[in-house]
């Protein structure tokens, strides 16, 4: 949380479990956090806002790795076509995963 981040919910520092925070909701992240261009693997999910589509797009699309990306929307159809334009090898649309459980899947 040192650039900038709040917890929108969640971040606590946690003494017990197998977490070290408790699952985290951060809002208000500069578009260079690490957390915005690399995968954390870690209890939390980043919010990222802009006033279009535009702009969320040019940065989900300048990160290197691009194996799953996520869009969340009360638009369907809005969603669907950002999620047309990411380039990711899957993406999840108002949901939290980007397979399939009866079709193959490889690496």
């Amino acid at each position: 949380m040192t650039r900038g981040a709040t917890p929108a919910i969640g971040g606590q520092a946690l003494t017990e479990g197998p977490l070290f925070v408790s699952p985290a909701l951060l809002d208000g992240i500069p578009p260079s956090a690490r957390i915005m261009n690399e995968e954390t693997f870690g209890p939390e999910m980043a919010i990222a806002a802009s006033g279009s589509d535009r702009e969320l797009l040019a940065p989900a699309n300048a990160v290197p790795y691009g194996l799953a990306a996520y869009v969340y929307s009360r638009d369907l159809k809005r969603a669907w076509a950002f999620a047309d334009r990411l380039e990711t090898g899957g993406v999840g649309t108002n949901v939290n995963d980007v397979t399939e459980l009866q079709a193959p899947s490889g690496g």
